[in-house]
């Protein structure tokens, strides 16, 4: 994230107003934030590409998961929780299937 997004982004969590795009005026919001990364936010406060005070506003309560493949190669229940099917096969079989409900309808 661009370091002018990030100020922009830390403005409305602290001050809790923005302005639209284009907009005169600035609105209230009453936001939460949900946000992933694959990136070490950490190392990159250190490193001086990460705002520490945006780091510690978004960083509340940091949960931290293996990869989806990692974890369904290692772990039953993740195998059996994840898609058999990519999205592209799942589309097809699905088109399919309605063909079919549509041939049988006419």
């Amino acid at each position: 994230m661009s370091a002018v997004m990030q100020v922009k982004l830390l403005r409305v969590l602290q001050e809790r107003r923005f302005r639209r795009v284009g907009g005169l005026e600035e609105m209230q919001a009453d936001i939460r934030v949900i946000a992933a990364t694959n990136q070490d936010l950490a190392k990159l406060v250190a490193e001086g590409r990460f705002r520490e005070d945006l780091f510690y506003r978004i960083n509340v309560i940091p949960i931290h998961a293996a990869a989806a493949a990692r974890a369904a190669r290692g772990h039953p229940a993740a195998r059996r929780a994840l898609p058999r099917r990519s999205y592209s096969e799942q589309m097809e079989k699905d088109d399919h299937r309605n063909r079919a409900q549509r041939a049988r309808a006419a």
